[in-house]
């Protein structure tokens, strides 16, 4: 009874915000997807932009293998380079393989460091030619 009593554009209101219309909902989709799609496009392009910038940089111990593999040196001295960067933490390993001084310092360091077998005495001589082909004087032409 009530229903009869109420003004017709009062019911035509009251159905129109009691259905939804298929424009209405379509258009919403829509932007859903849009802004769905904008933000994973926004991450692709961030995780690509973070990937070249790491593309760039070079682990230390990564670029000390580089050089040393340049340098010609043969797989045991390589491997006992490697070592001494491992064992004294260095963070730029390859900074011993420009500066004599610094290399001698480090061979002492490392020599006198104790390993699981013992220390590290006997390897003071093969430091020492490593040095001496590294840092050698170059030959007058």
């Amino acid at each position: 009874m009530l229903a009869q009593l109420a003004d017709p554009r009062q019911q035509g209101m009251n159905e129109r915000f009691n259905t939804i219309e298929p424009d209405i909902s379509h258009d919403v989709t829509l932007v859903v997807i849009m802004v769905a799609g904008l933000l994973g496009l926004a991450w692709i392009l961030q995780r690509r932009q973070r990937r070249a910038r790491l593309a760039g940089e070079i682990h230390p111990r990564v670029f000390l293998r580089k050089v040393m593999r340049k340098l010609q040196l043969s797989w045991g001295q390589r491997l006992r380079l490697w070592d001494v960067a491992r064992v004294l933490n260095l963070e730029q390993p390859t900074a011993m393989l420009i500066s004599e001084p610094l290399f001698k310092e480090l061979a002492e360091q490392y020599c006198q460091s104790k390993s699981l077998i013992g220390d590290r005495n006997g390897v003071a001589g093969e430091l020492e030619q490593i040095r001496r082909r590294l840092f050698r004087a170059p030959s007058a032409v």
